[in-house]
């Protein structure tokens, strides 16, 4: 025998027969089987949520005040997006809105305002002030985001106003979801104007199920 089967022979361990390798075998599963009852089992997002919170701009209900009127008028939208969850709330999934009602409304007014949203329409509004929503909507998510989504970026060197006004919109979207936020819920978000929002929700509810749609090309 050559020097190499020598120490070749010598090195070799035992073989396992075909009954030990089988009990190695069903040992494994039986420790996988205990620790996967051991570990607490995440809730599938296939299965219906507690209740669906739908954060977004495009709101279920059109707020106007028509000039020289003293109260609002209501129009239910009739979005894509509204469509979408009156065939989930047809299914039985109970849906609440978080969204800016899409005008300004006066301090005094609010109370009144968010009763009748959350009564006939299921949705929390987040009010806006007349200039956040200029800087926010207007100028820094239709002016800066929107381009720059479609491949047409402006210039908005210095302007960390407007980035600023988006934080503080996000932020308004942040703690209205507070309000409405139970476990068990599931969080939607809409689009670009709301990019920030589910990080801010994941740092106030670590475990929270959100989920983002970006409605915009790039």
């Amino acid at each position: 025998m050559s020097d190499f089967d020598e120490r070749d022979a010598s090195d070799d361990e035992p073989e396992l027969n075909e009954e030990e390798v089988l009990e190695q075998l069903q040992e494994l599963h039986r420790q996988l089987a205990e620790r996967q009852k051991d570990e607490e089992v995440t809730p599938s997002l296939l299965e219906p949520p507690k209740k669906l919170i739908i954060c977004a701009t495009r709101r279920p209900v059109r707020l106007e005040k028509p000039f020289g009127e003293a109260s609002f008028q209501y129009e239910e939208s009739k979005s894509g997006l509204t469509s979408a969850v009156h065939a989930l709330q047809n299914d039985g999934v109970e849906c609440r809105w978080v969204a800016w009602p899409g005008c300004a409304v006066e301090k005094t007014s609010q109370e009144g305002v968010r009763q009748r949203l959350e009564d006939d329409f299921n949705c929390r509004p987040v009010f806006l002030e007349r200039d956040l929503v200029e800087a926010f909507y207007a100028r820094f998510c239709h002016g800066v985001l929107w381009p720059l989504f479609h491949s047409l970026p402006t210039d908005v060197t210095g302007r960390t106003d407007l980035y600023e006004a988006y934080v503080q919109a996000n932020q308004k979207y942040l703690e209205a979801v507070a309000l409405e936020y139970q476990e068990g819920d599931v969080v939607l978000v809409h689009d670009y104007e709301l990019m920030l929002l589910p990080a801010m929700i994941r740092g106030r509810f670590p475990d929270a199920p959100v989920g983002f749609f970006c409605h915009c090309p790039f």
